[in-house]
């Protein structure tokens, strides 16, 4: 019963994702990380790559949110044979690629920006900025 609950509400969700254009809609919310931060969590940019993916666009869903895109062979095999998964080591290695995920996506390098443009994008970047720096110092730019 509570397979059959799950699978419904995963598959509604899926649904609503589709329908819904997350790029547009007010119907999902914006990650609070990215809202207070400016940085990207790993889990941003996961319902416009499922969007995506759901079009057919594998390219686009892949630069939204590589790490999603990445593990779905794996939450296919997780749920094909689940005993493969239970072992103690198991959580932290996800723990672990998703906090690697989260500080590689936010590196200049990773996300093809400059380092002026990505230290300027960030409100808490621009704010430690401006108080780690001389008085009357421009830090956005324009």
């Amino acid at each position: 019963m509570v397979q059959l609950v799950l699978l419904l509400t995963a598959l509604g969700t899926l649904c609503i994702v589709y329908a819904f254009d997350p790029h547009s809609s007010l119907l999902f919310p914006p990650c609070p990380v990215k809202l207070l931060s400016g940085w990207d969590c790993p889990g941003c940019g996961s319902a416009r790559a499922i969007h995506l993916l759901l079009h057919g666009h594998f390219v686009a869903a892949f630069y939204r949110n590589p790490l999603l895109i990445s593990s779905i062979p794996v939450l296919i095999l997780m749920a094909v044979r689940p005993t493969l998964f239970r072992k103690p080591w198991v959580p932290w290695l996800c723990l672990a690629v998703m906090l690697v995920f989260g500080i590689a996506r936010n590196l200049p390098c990773f996300a093809g920006e400059c380092v002026h443009d990505w230290l300027s994008s960030s409100p808490a970047l621009r704010f430690l900025f401006a108080v780690c720096t001389i008085p009357g110092a421009a830090v956005g730019g324009s």
